[in-house]
């Protein structure tokens, strides 16, 4: 599928039904969607990776270059479906740790849950993620608390 149709899908979607966005869902690669990426259908390119990432048909480099993406990407949806590719695709997050770990602080908490989860992926021997894991595991978020726990066997494995 050529970028025409991933745009005529895109301005179809309105934000919440995905209907347009899975009828060509099938017939785009992950190199399609890059080029929207960042930019005004954002929201729906990055939705399209993250269901390729989870069914296994995301390349690395593209993973990489979405990852690197990320401090120019504005949508806080969007960036949550970037950082939500790191569980499919670790490797590809390691060199964008830079883009990742300023999202720690992000105004919105499923951005920092998720933001930990992709640093955590992209490094688990990373020294200082002990810490990181260690104050997420006492958060009064339930939610980074949740993925503090999930993320520390992660850490154990590689750290020992």
């Amino acid at each position: 599928m050529g970028k025409s149709g991933l745009l005529e899908a895109f301005e179809e979607f309105d934000g919440i039904r995905t209907e347009p966005l899975k009828k060509v869902l099938g017939g785009c690669v992950s190199s399609d969607v890059l080029p929207f990426i960042p930019g005004p259908h954002e929201i729906p390119a990055t939705w399209f990776l993250l269901k390729l990432a989870k069914a296994g048909s995301v390349s690395l480099r593209d993973a990489e270059v979405a990852a690197q993406r990320l401090p120019q990407i504005q949508s806080a949806d969007a960036v949550l479906h970037v950082l939500q590719m790191a569980q499919h695709l670790p490797d590809a997050y390691a060199n964008s740790k830079t883009a990742i770990a300023p999202l720690l602080e992000h105004k919105r908490i499923l951005i920092r849950v998720w933001a930990l989860d992709a640093l955590v992926r992209a490094d688990p021997a990373a020294p200082e993620l002990i810490g990181l894991i260690d104050n997420a595991a006492k958060d009064s978020s339930a939610a980074m608390r949740a993925r503090a726990r999930q993320l520390m066997p992660l850490l154990v494995k590689t750290i020992g």
